[in-house]
């Protein structure tokens, strides 16, 4: 039994996605571009807006910087965790 009965709108769905997918290409392309920095209990924020004003407005933050710290080394785990959520996104955008 389905409690909500929402109406979705699947190429609206589908723009979103490539917006967020878009927006952690070029998180992870910065990220690569930090050679001595250890992002550790970061966080990506994930909003989305789908107000009429908005133009349907898709944002990704990384936020929680308390733990990060100065490295001797690339973070290969938030590269590695930004790039299986991008293929999480483009999964669920082909099933649409």
């Amino acid at each position: 039994m389905c409690l909500l009965n929402i109406e979705i709108d699947k190429e609206l769905n589908k723009v979103v996605i490539r917006k967020f997918i878009r927006i952690l290409e070029a998180i992870h392309t910065a990220i690569q571009n930090i050679k001595d920095m250890e992002f550790v209990s970061s966080s990506l924020l994930m909003v989305y807006d789908a107000s009429k004003d908005s133009l349907n407005e898709a944002i990704i933050k990384l936020i929680d910087f308390e733990n990060a710290k100065q490295s001797q080394e690339q973070d290969k785990d938030i590269l590695e965790g930004i790039e299986n959520l991008s293929g999480v996104l483009r999964e669920i955008y082909e099933e649409i």
